[in-house]
């Protein structure tokens, strides 16, 4: 799996979240074993729930000439199987006690984790101490894992931002390892051999060279006795090489231009600061969130806001050793990477001159001490940035960083701006479009999304901020057939995973008099409070010839009222360390946000604001009609993108609201909306009536009821209240586009037909575990064991319906070599047909079960999970008894039901087929291709 860049808020978010404990601080023990293993535990008994962690001290900047990669590689290799559990057994056991489990790799560390039912803790301690001295290097394995690799290679390829990071750091470092991409280069990735692969491991996986990092529902002494007992004996291993390495004294500017198929010019620039242990770092991350710290920062309102940028980012590398503090930013269509330079100097000049404002520097402050307060809502955050803090600049950082960020001056940031913000150690990357990423070939973005029940917990180990640069690399584990092992510890066999033990009040549901419902948990565990909800208004509602209304009228909520013009209102909820948001979707506008608790108020009255009195100003519609027009054209660079929109189109009629449109189509809409327009569709849609809010957090019902009226009682109800209504379709039969995207190394292949399954159909449950066993997962599900795990293809692969008030379709997709391409069609629809005639195992059925009720009560384990949850069950008309009735719905599903749902739901005959990639041509292989398919 691969770590993406760090994002502003989330990078200091790493150095305030674990700021709660470190050396001698009272919520965070270190214990340290003879074998030199440490041990970091933290109480957190808000829901039953652990993080299970274990960090390596190896990266990256561990490796040397000829085996980059050595690390991501391992990670992939750990994996499959170890001394006492076969290869997919620790998946599956994680699995089917309704857990998550992953890994990442970054240039200082590796780290493995799993997040379960806190029940299960000496289960994830167990398979962790197996495969720290007992993993299995089979060569086969390490073959067939070298294909997964090469993937997830190509599909770094595809991505321009990827390929600019990467030529950045490779331009600055000239001689330190940080100059390599995490996933390496190809070649050495390709020339590496068992014996190497395992050397590395056997140099660097050892209890001397590891931190286990376990946050959640635990008593400290039992949690510290499980390691012990399961890590204790093994032996340390030899003290690995130091990385002694200094990069050279940058001594003037550097320049690389990258120029491939494309539509957006983009520039990353990178100066050279010193590691993450040094002092001026509290300058730099305050300076990072000056500059990029929302929409009121300075990099936003100087490009994004003057028509010059669809994104501008600042970024501060805080690592074990120096490294860079970066600037970057997109072009809007027509804008050329010289502009971008400039404006992003004149913002860096500016810096150095003058300090901040004593308004931007306290705002910046309040958005990390929230970010920190947010971070103790989720023990996973939690467990993870500990164990970075505690491999990379030492627990006594944790303590400190909030009292010196608070000492932190504003004249501090400049000074720290002067010195590490100068060309001497400055290098600059430019990426310029060769000529058009894609034919219009009906092809260029994804359909808009729907509800879905499902949690889809992500593979990234922090969240990513645009454009998704990749400075790490990693893998999702995978699985095929078992080798000879000790037999594993049996599942319960119970029909679902155990109900976790609720601590939560139960929620309140009230509708107010104008029509909004309002639910409210109370959960006092955090001083924070997380809002999720919707309005009626969607993309369903769309005039003819007006498409993108409803996303366009969302988005210009953001953008000033009739009190407050956009900066303004930005900088209002920034300068709690708030967020608010509105997006369309297809059914509805989707509400959310979080804030203090102590700020519920002040932020309930700008989101009521925002609601009841857009301005819809028009030069602000223009701003917006500049970047929505901006980004449609890069959307043109993404095959994912290409193909996902192609897909829809073809499975739709142009009448449909699944019907998405061609870029071009979508471009004459964005072009006629206008001021009127969404004034109308306000009034008429976006009202109280229809509308849901769910509240969660540190806040009492009849506290949060007399808010919500004060704020929203006297909104007066919209013209029209009426629900999406959605015709279903049936499939056309077999289709198939080929969409040929020029410089690209990977094809993606999207696939589907239109289902006739809903949210509110009686064999909603059955299908989706049904789905799961299928394509659900790529840790454990038949495709995932078969096209990635046994014969290399993919890495990346996956299914679904998209069941909602309409009956979306089911699709599927994948990435892999143009080569393989037309064999991994082949293998998808083999198991589709083998899933509809033959229906899954009792087994199957079981785990499915298991991993599906578990992975929904983790979702319970957070105040922002809780709320969409509640939303989800409002919006289905499912009952706030939903909380407790899911896992007997699911639960009570049997191998015939899900049978049947096979038989009734996967259609391949009819399916259509649409490739995207960079061949000349490709044809359809399957065996009921249309009769025009072979061409492109």
């Amino acid at each position: 799996m691969r770590l993406r860049r760090l994002p502003i808020i989330a990078c200091l978010l790493l150095m305030a979240a674990a700021a709660a404990g470190g050396a001698g601080a009272p919520d965070i023990r270190e214990t340290k074993l003879p074998n030199g293993l440490t041990i970091l535990t933290k109480e957190v008994r808000v829901a039953p729930v652990v993080s299970v962690n274990i960090f390596y001290g190896v990266g990256s900047r561990n490796e040397r000439t000829g085996i980059t990669g050595a690390s991501h590689l391992l990670e992939h290799m750990m994996f499959k199987g170890s001394k006492n559990y076969p290869k997919g057994q620790l998946e599956e056991l994680i699995r089917e006690r309704g857990g998550v489990s992953n890994a990442a790799t970054w240039t200082d560390f590796t780290y493995y984790w799993e997040l379960l039912q806190s029940d299960y803790l000496e289960l994830a301690l167990k398979l962790e101490a197996d495969r720290m001295r007992g993993a299995l290097f089979d060569p086969k394995d390490l073959a067939s894992e070298m294909t997964v690799v090469r993937s997830e290679l190509e599909g770094n390829e595809n991505s321009p931002d990827t390929l600019l990071w990467n030529l950045v750091n490779a331009t600055a470092f000239t001689a330190h390892p940080y100059q390599w991409p995490v996933i390496g280069w190809r070649p050495d990735v390709e020339g590496m051999t068992r014996d190497d692969i395992y050397g590395y491991y056997q140099s660097h996986y050892g209890p001397n060279n590891a931190t286990v990092v376990i946050v959640g529902d635990i008593d400290t002494a039992q949690a510290v006795a499980l390691v012990r007992k399961h890590f204790g004996a093994i032996k340390p291993i030899p003290q690995p090489r130091k990385v002694h390495t200094q990069e050279p004294l940058q001594r003037g500017l550097r320049r690389a231009h990258l120029t491939l198929a494309g539509s957006s010019d983009r520039v990353l620039m990178g100066w050279k600061i010193p590691s993450g242990s040094h002092p001026d770092n509290y300058a730099l991350d305050l300076l990072e969130q000056v500059l990029s710290g929302g929409r009121s920062s300075r990099l936003y309102q100087a490009l994004v806001e003057t028509g010059l940028a669809t994104d501008a980012y600042a970024y501060s590398a805080s690592k074990t050793d120096p490294s860079l503090f970066y600037m970057g930013a997109t072009a809007q269509e027509g804008r050329s990477h010289e502009e971008l330079e400039k404006a992003l100097l004149a913002e860096a000049a500016k810096i150095r001159a003058e300090p901040p404002s004593e308004e931007e520097l306290a705002r910046a402050k309040r958005q990390i001490e929230a970010s920190f307060v947010f971070s103790n809502d989720d023990v996973r955050s939690q467990a993870q940035l500990i164990g970075h803090f505690a491999h990379t600049v030492g627990l006594k950082k944790l303590a400190e960083y909030i009292p010196s960020i608070q000492k932190t001056t504003a004249e501090h940031v400049r000074k720290a701006a002067v010195r590490y913000l100068v060309d001497e150690t400055r290098t600059v990357g430019m990426f310029t479009p060769s000529g058009p990423s894609a034919a219009a070939a009906g092809g260029g973005g994804p359909a808009e999304s729907v509800q879905v029940e499902r949690e889809r917990w992500s593979t990234e180990g922090w969240p990513h901020y645009r454009p998704a640069t990749a400075n790490a690399a990693g893998a999702v584990g995978s699985a095929a057939k078992p080798t000879p092992a000790k037999p594993a510890p049996k599942a319960k066999t119970a029909a679902t995973a155990p109900a976790p033990r609720q601590r939560l009040m139960k929620p309140v549901r009230t509708v107010l008099g104008n029509g909004i419902t309002l639910i409210v948990l109370s959960n006092p565990a955090n001083p924070s409070i997380s809002i999720g909800g919707s309005l009626r208004a969607g993309s369903w509602a769309d005039a003819p010839g007006k498409q993108g209304t409803a996303s366009f009228a969302a988005a210009m909520l953001k953008r000033g009222t009739t009190t407050l013009n956009s900066l303004a209102s930005a900088t209002a909820v920034e300068e709690m360390g708030a967020s608010v948001s509105f997006s369309a979707g297809l059914e509805n506008t989707g509400i959310g946000g979080r804030c203090l608790s102590r700020d519920f108020e002040k932020w309930l009255a700008l989101f009521a604001d925002a609601l009841k009195d857009p301005a819809f100003a028009p030069e602000e519609l223009e701003k917006l009609r500049r970047q929505e027009l901006s980004s449609l054209a890069q959307e043109r660079e993404s095959p994912e993108n290409l193909a996902e929109r192609a897909l829809m189109n073809r499975l739709y009629p142009a009448a449909h609201p699944y019907h998405p449109g061609t870029i071009e189509e979508n471009e004459k809409s964005y072009r006629a909306i206008g001021a009127s327009d969404l004034e109308a569709f306000h009034s008429k849609r976006m009202g109280p009536r229809g509308m849901i809010l769910t509240v969660v957090g540190d806040i009492e019902p009849a506290r949060c009821r007399e808010l919500v009226e004060k704020a929203l009682g006297g909104w007066r109800a919209q013209s029209d209240t009426s629900r999406a209504a959605i015709a279903q379709v049936k499939a056309a039969g077999p289709g198939f586009e080929y969409i040929r995207v020029p410089d690209k190394t990977e094809t993606t292949v999207a696939y589907g037909w239109p289902s006739a399954l809903k949210r509110s159909s009686p064999d909603y449950y059955a299908a989706a575990v049904m789905n799961d066993i299928l394509g659900g997962s790529v840790l454990s599900s038949r495709l995932g064991k078969k096209i990635r795990a046994q014969l290399g293809l993919v890495y990346d692969v996956s299914t679904g319906f998209r069941a909602s008030l309409g009956a979306g379709p089911w699709t599927a997709a994948l990435g892999t070599n143009p080569k393989s391409a037309a064999r991994a069609v082949q293998e998808l629809e083999k198991e589709i047909e083998r899933m509809k005639t033959a229906g899954p195992t009792a087994e199957e059925v079981r785990q499915a079960r298991q991993y599906i009720t578990g992975v929904l009560s983790l979702r319970l384990a957070t105040n922002a999970g809780i709320a969409s949850f509640l939303h989800s069950a409002e919006f289905h008309g499912l009952g706030l008894d939903y909380l407790n009735q899911f896992r007997t719905l699911y639960g009570k599903v049997t191998q015939a039901e899900v049978r049947e749902a096979a038989k009734a739901h996967l259609h391949p005959e009819g399916a259509t087929l649409v490739v995207a990639g960079p061949d000349e041509r490709f044809s359809d292989v399957r065996s009921n291709a249309p009769k025009d398919s072979k061409q492109p």
